[in-house]
């Protein structure tokens, strides 16, 4: 069976204050990393997975952090893969 590869994208706000987030996000699944991707000068991080198996997944963001920002975790978002 071939595995569908899933895009996932997380933007950092920041709530007050200038200038862009640096660091990374880990994506996970449940409390498993499943990866994780550098944010962009956009404060954008994008990550491509194709380990999935069919069936609802519970995908988190975490934010590490950097010299001017506090990290964060997003809020849960049920990822749903069905077969192909």
């Amino acid at each position: 069976m071939r595995r569908q590869t899933v895009t996932f994208t997380a933007s950092v706000i920041p709530l007050s204050g200038t200038g862009t987030p640096t660091g990374t996000v880990t994506f996970l699944d449940g409390s498993t990393a499943i990866g994780s991707s550098a944010l962009n000068g956009s404060g954008v991080a994008t990550f491509n997975y194709s380990g999935l198996s069919v069936g609802t997944h519970s995908i988190t963001s975490k934010y590490s952090g950097d010299s001017n920002y506090n990290g964060s975790t997003s809020a849960v978002l049920s990822q749903v893969l069905g077969r192909k």
